[in-house]
């Protein structure tokens, strides 16, 4: 085997050896992955990428909080404050029954949550309950409070 056909053999590197890249997998009907395998073909993409793409185009329309990777334009708009939490999510909290009407409206405004409302926030929006709490902090920061210490 002359050297210049070792060049071939080499082992690519693919999504599947990728760490960045997870398998996703479900059940669709026959015709649907037919006509999916069909479109990935015709225009001379992997099932992968337009997966990817669509699952991505999915998450956008359906304004799911999730961090993005390092493509994702939602990842830098994400919610800051529970007011802009509330506000973006307000149609599904108000659906969910959790939180009152009343209560979402004074929360959409600035108001502080309960520690209450922050567990049916983190549950109705299926958000870890640390990364509400690090919210609430940072909606509402503690003050320092200077100690008295009698002249000392």
């Amino acid at each position: 085997m002359k050297s210049g056909n070792i060049e071939q053999f080499k082992t690519l590197v693919t999504r599947r050896d990728d760490p960045n890249y997870s398998q996703v997998s479900g059940y669709i009907s026959k015709d649907l992955a037919l006509r999916f395998k069909i479109a990935c073909t015709s225009k001379e993409i992997t099932q992968s990428e337009a997966l990817e793409s669509a699952v991505a185009r999915w998450l956008e329309e359906e304004d799911i909080l999730v961090a993005g990777g390092k493509d994702s334009e939602k990842s830098q708009s994400s919610p800051q404050t529970i007011a802009e939490l509330v506000e973006r999510n307000y149609h599904q909290l108000l659906k969910l029954g959790g939180v009152g009407a009343d209560r979402l409206e004074a929360l959409k405004d600035g108001a502080k949550p309960t520690v209450r409302e922050l567990v049916f926030l983190a549950r109705d929006l299926d958000m870890d309950e640390e990364l509400i709490v690090e919210m609430r902090d940072r909606s509402f920061p503690k003050k320092n409070k200077r100690r008295q210490t009698n002249g000392v």
